[in-house]
């Protein structure tokens, strides 16, 4: 082999690992995302339980005069 198919070769290895890393990082940024979602979801069903607890009525009587 000549020094230029090898140079070709350990550049497109490089390439590949590049892209292999660049694959992992946003796989896991994804997997990130999808939890704090899950989380964002959660939080919301907890906040709405707790407002369906709240009494009939209130809020009714609220004055906003400016």
């Amino acid at each position: 082999m000549d020094v230029a198919a090898i140079a070709t070769a350990l550049s497109s290895v490089q390439s590949s690992r590049t892209q292999v890393d660049l694959t992992a990082q946003l796989m896991r940024l994804n997997a990130q995302t999808e939890q704090s979602i899950a989380q964002l979801v959660a939080s919301e069903a907890q906040n709405t339980t707790r407002l369906g607890e709240l009494g009939a009525g209130l809020g009714q009587n609220l004055d906003i005069l400016v």
